[in-house]
């Protein structure tokens, strides 16, 4: 049940980050199985805070900045910048942190989120956002409807929860023409993101190979020194 994974996952944060609201670098993972979910590894990182609220440390910001870096950094992962729609998108620091590690923007999906909460009259600004239109990414922009935190206190299902995000996209005078484009809705996200994974992961192989071969040239060498047995003389500990 989703409660007792919900119970489960808070004993690990609180066993990695202690009660409050700390941050770890070490990761919880989670394994879904089944023939109706893509196939696709996400790492979920905590959102950029400004202002250290009670219980955490003056610096966390500082801290947060870093463990992202840490992954986002990585040539093998696809980085998903997630901004509220009703944000200034060229204001954002997530967008900012994407591009010092990914420049050229090969790696980075925008993903716009709560188009309920646009303001009247800023539409078409979302509009040409998910288009590619404002700040351009070679992998472009997605938009999505996820559940609010009343549809999740009141038990909202998945199911329904798609069923009412594709039914807000076919229904809005403006963002209907991006699910028609196929830039909306979490399932054809999730679709995108098993193509992109693939994609990247085949331009990605060459490098990792080379990577590998590297680091076992280092371990055939190691080895070769440890089959000389104890060294006997300071030259050889020296060179050792």
């Amino acid at each position: 049940r989703s409660s007792d994974l919900e119970h489960e996952i808070v004993i690990a944060q609180v066993a990695l980050a202690g009660r409050g609201v700390g941050i770890s670098h070490d990761l919880i993972s989670l394994e879904v199985t089944s023939p109706e979910v893509p196939d696709l590894t996400l790492i979920d990182l905590p959102g950029i805070a400004r202002v250290a609220v009670e219980g955490q440390p003056k610096d966390i910001g500082d801290q947060i900045k870093r463990l992202i870096t840490t992954f986002i950094s990585k040539q093998e992962t696809i980085n998903l910048v997630v901004v509220p729609s009703n944000v200034d998108i060229a204001t954002t620091e997530a967008l900012e942190m994407a591009r010092q590690v990914d420049p050229c923007g090969e790696r980075t999906l925008g993903i716009l989120t709560k188009p309920d909460l646009v303001d009247k009259g800023t539409e078409s600004t979302v509009v040409d956002v998910v288009k590619n239109n404002i700040i351009q990414l070679k992998k472009g922009y997605m938009i999505v409807k996820c559940r609010g935190q009343l549809d999740i206190q009141e038990k909202l299902s998945l199911k329904e929860a798609l069923e009412n995000e594709r039914s807000f996209f076919e229904e809005h005078v403006y963002f209907s023409s991006l699910l028609n484009d196929g830039h909306a809705t979490v399932p054809v996200l999730a679709e995108r993101l098993t193509e992109e994974l693939v994609d990247h992961i085949n331009k990605s192989l060459p490098a990792l190979e080379q990577q590998i071969k590297e680091k076992l040239k280092e371990a055939k060498e190691a080895l070769d020194k440890c089959e000389r047995g104890v060294p006997d003389e300071e030259r050889e500990i020296g060179r050792a």
